[in-house]
């Protein structure tokens, strides 16, 4: 009787060379190469992820998208070392900031080409998305049952999962790049080790995966699952040998967890995910029952999304209580599946460990957001989809494929035309804020972040005034008060910015005492508004509460920092230059030695403590000064308070006969001032300038501006 002849990586006979055993080989099929219908599959799920968010690029820059890029000088440098490992007001994730860094020295502030990458990185997933799943229907659990129809099932997981409404936040929402960026990868990382018992090409599509898992650990802290999710599916797609076969590839993805150890490790101390005033871990599971129900609502039927849900925490277990059991019956179902090496008991897991990050115990700011669904979404999605057709193979026969086909395809256009109109909102702040504050009242984010929109777009502080105390009210805590007062001080609008400043000083005392943090915080803003309005109360209570600023803020506190400059600008006001010089001196000395100063703060106080040093008689310790902060300010770059130190480093060296130097200064700035059309400045330094030289015997007339 003669042999059969053995196929390499078809399931007869023994592999060439040492490696895998016979039962091991019988579990890794033949890789195959593209066809025309996979070709065809893979473009056409390219042009619905096109269609689906071609409404993208008109999103503008919302909600952290401005703190965390738009105003982030830290993102000026490239690479931009502060912000990729220490942070800003948020975590720091690498990968991510790199991105951005690069974004902004390409885009500035024009928000369309971060929304190209955005897209990009999405498309990215979702091909990785689908060579994951191709290449698990057509392994030997399921060659059988969905081998033949492989690369079609695997294109309608992908586009349905891409061109989901789900996906708006972490697609559209600049900022949340770091979620699909973490999510491409760790997808990336699957397919590639999901390829890797293919024949002949183990070795280099593990060691891809590794590669793939490190940088997913780099982009955000979630990706910690990864690692696990590649060991249930080796348990539940591949036989016990070649599983064990693989276990030094596992052991290589487990060790990128040491990317995520060094890099939470770079931010001790300054990690605000977790911090003392979030809800307890008890509190926070027994929240997260009604927030997955929610998020298992929103992916069948997704209406009423939200920016920002300000999900309440449970207080009573006994009405959180059904919705965990619900949960945790989907769970336990999902792990004795995964025990019993059923093929879809994956997609319950990888569902369940890609919240698990953010959906169990450990209590982060924000119980519900809608991109930590991005991963998620894949398991629902893949389950539904080979469910689907799985029955109607059984009850529709050869038909099965004809209508599968007509269902998804309505379902994909149905979701194309939702998330494209749920696109268009993040062209519309206001709407996409009055949208949230709809949802949930009590919303202290979405409160405030409308106001503010409101105000920064209109200028109408009426309409906007309403729904800062509503944020004041939900949450006493919130910097609705501080940020409009900020945009009044740089829209110049002095008097709505002593009244705004006045109103959260009020607030503040009411709510946590006058010698609070927060009441002496807002009183220091109500000091700056009353100094730039030029009333003397902004001196009388700047010199009354620095006492007790420098006690309960600290001496390097901000607030501090600049009460103390406004209470030396009122002694010398007054005449009192010894009172003048030790008030800026204490300020000065701090924000010189900072490197997150503010470098207008940094030019006043070293303006007053000069004027003082002088009035003093000690013109050299004045110049000392002046050209000290001069130096700082020119290496941090802040070249616009240049002009506020030169001028009058000029006018003491003058009084001091060093009319050549001064001469070179007060040529400088008339030239600048000439340039930029400040007639006034202009004037008066072309006056200084003849001064000095005819003092200096260099003749009368400047030298014409370059």
């Amino acid at each position: 009787m003669r042999r059969p002849r053995g196929r390499a990586g078809t399931g007869h006979g023994r592999p060439a060379g040492p490696g895998p055993t016979p039962a091991a080989g019988r579990d890794r099929p033949a890789a195959q190469p593209p066809t025309v219908g996979t070709v065809a599959v893979v473009i056409g799920l390219c042009a619905a992820i096109a269609c689906a968010f071609a409404t993208s690029f008109a999103g503008r820059f919302v909600f952290d998208d401005v703190n965390e890029i738009v105003t982030n000088r830290a993102l000026v440098d490239l690479p931009p070392w502060r912000a990729m490992f220490v942070g800003k007001t948020l975590p720091a994730r690498p990968l991510p900031y790199l991105t951005f860094a690069i974004d902004h020295r390409l885009h500035g502030d024009r928000p369309f080409g971060y929304h190209a990458v955005n897209l990009a990185v999405h498309a990215a997933a979702a091909l990785a998305l689908f060579d994951l799943v191709r290449t698990t229907l057509r392994g030997p659990r399921l060659r059988e049952a969905c081998g033949p129809r492989a690369d079609v099932l695997a294109g309608i997981v992908a586009t349905i999962w891409a061109v989901h409404p789900l996906q708006t936040q972490a697609v559209t929402y600049v900022y949340q790049r770091i979620e699909s960026l973490a999510g491409m990868f760790v997808l990336l990382s699957l397919a590639a080790f999901a390829r890797a018992w293919t024949a002949g090409s183990r070795p280099r599509w593990a060691a891809t995966a590794v590669v793939a898992a490190a940088a997913a650990m780099a982009s955000k802290e979630s990706a910690v699952a990864l690692p696990i999710m590649a060991l249930a599916y080796d348990w539940c797609f591949l036989d016990r040998a070649t599983w064990r076969e693989r276990r030094p590839w596992h052991a290589a993805l487990a060790a990128t967890w040491l990317v995520l150890a060094a890099n939470v490790w770079l931010e001790r101390g300054e990690f605000q995910e977790f911090e003392p005033g979030n809800a307890t871990p008890t509190a926070y599971l027994l929240t997260q029952g009604g927030v997955i129900l929610h998020y298992l609502r929103l992916a069948a039927w997704p209406d009423r999304q939200c920016i920002d849900y300000g999900w309440p925490i449970a207080v009573d277990w006994r009405s959180a209580l059904p919705a965990c059991l619900g949960v945790f019956a989907a769970l336990a179902a999902g792990i004795a599946g995964l025990a019993a090496r059923r093929p879809w008991a994956f997609p319950v897991a990888f569902f369940f460990l890609a919240l698990a990050p953010t959906s169990s115990l450990l209590p982060v700011k924000a119980a519900a957001a809608e991109h930590r669904m991005y991963l998620a979404l894949a398991g629902l999605v893949a389950l539904t989809v080979t469910a689907a057709d799985r029955l109607l193979a059984r009850r529709l026969a050869g038909r099965s494929a004809l209508g599968g086909a007509a269902v998804a395809g309505l379902v994909i256009a149905a979701l194309c035309l939702r998330t494209r109109e749920r696109n268009r909102i993040y062209a519309e702040p206001e709407r996409l804020w009055a949208e949230a504050v709809a949802r949930n009242p009590a919303n202290a984010t979405a409160q405030a972040r409308l106001a503010e929109v409101i105000f920064g777009e209109t200028g109408d502080i009426e309409r906007a005034l309403p729904h800062a105390e509503a944020a004041v009210a939900a949450d006493p805590r919130s910097d609705v008060f501080r940020n409009l007062c900020l945009a009044c001080e740089e829209s110049e609008q002095t008097p709505l910015q002593e009244r705004l400043s006045r109103r959260g000083w009020q607030l503040d005392r009411a709510a946590f005492g006058p010698e609070s943090r927060e009441a002496l915080e807002s009183a220091g803003r109500l000091v700056i508004a009353l100094r730039n309005l030029g009333s003397p109360e902004g001196a009388d209570l700047a010199a009354t509460l620095a006492p007790t600023m420098q006690r309960v803020l600290g001496p390097n506190h901000l607030t501090t920092l600049a009460t103390g400059v406004v209470a030396a600008q009122a002694a010398l006001g007054r005449g009192d230059a010894a009172a003048a010089e030790r008030f800026a001196r204490g300020s000065w000395i701090v924000l010189a030695g900072s490197n997150e100063r503010p470098p207008n703060l940094l030019r006043q106080a070293a303006d007053v403590l000069g004027e003082s040093l002088r009035r003093l008689d000690r013109e050299a310790e004045a110049v000392q000064v002046l050209r000290t902060t001069l130096a700082e300010l020119a290496s941090s770059g802040a070249h616009r308070e240049l002009p506020g130190i030169a001028e009058p480093l000029a006018d003491i060296l003058v009084t001091r006969g060093d009319h050549a130097e001064a001469v070179g200064i007060y040529r400088q700035l008339f030239a600048a001032a000439v340039a930029a059309g400040a007639d006034d400045v202009a004037h008066r330094l072309d006056a200084k300038l003849r001064a000095a030289q005819a003092a200096s015997g260099s003749g009368t007339q400047p030298a014409p501006a370059e």
